[in-house]
């Protein structure tokens, strides 16, 4: 469970998109409703997948706001989510502000900004990728399998998550889909 000290006020949460995607839904289960979700992502990432499109959808107590950013520029996407906190926190000082994103880089923002009394922190999203083999090998160790092994819904969507962060979102579906259907 995560444990931030929050004071009673508008919360401001800042999706680094481009290395979490859609992991950060279930880390903003634990914050306190309504959020002001904003969702930084770039040309490599635009794609999000049916089932986060879906929550989304469903989610009415928080408002999402999206930003593409155009710059292909190596940390483009954090220098300007950067930019854009620091806009939110110059309107709304007392607010409660929060970084989702595995990006360490964030710490020193958010370090001068609590200097300053500002309420802010970052939730670090881990994935491990335990198999690093090959997608043919994936494959053959799933096809091997003679009886079906039952996984929780919380194993099956970090096995969904490693795929992605491992082949991408289009091809780590498919994968997923191809595992799911071998173990479920």
């Amino acid at each position: 469970m995560i444990r931030i000290k929050f004071r009673k006020k508008r919360y401001f949460v800042f999706v680094d998109y481009e290395n979490v995607q859609g992991n950060f839904f279930e880390f903003i289960k634990e914050l306190p409703k309504p959020l002001n979700i904003n969702i930084f992502y770039s040309h490599n990432n635009g794609k999000m997948s049916l089932e986060l499109v879906k929550m989304i959808l469903k989610d009415k107590k928080n408002k999402y706001y999206f930003y593409k950013i155009d710059s292909r520029g190596k940390n483009a996407l954090d220098f300007q989510l950067s930019t854009y906190l620091g806009s939110v926190i110059k309107r709304y000082p007392n607010d409660n502000f929060v970084i989702i994103s595995k990006d360490s880089g964030f710490d020193y923002a958010i370090k001068f900004w609590n200097e300053r009394s500002i309420n802010i922190e970052r939730i670090p999203i881990k994935i491990e990728v335990k198999n690093n083999k090959k997608v043919d090998k994936i494959e053959i160790v799933a096809g091997d399998i003679n009886q079906k092994v039952k996984l929780s819904g919380e194993e099956l969507h970090k096995k969904y998550r490693e795929f992605v962060k491992q082949y991408g979102q289009d091809k780590g579906l498919l994968l997923y889909r191809k595992f799911k259907r071998k173990v479920k």
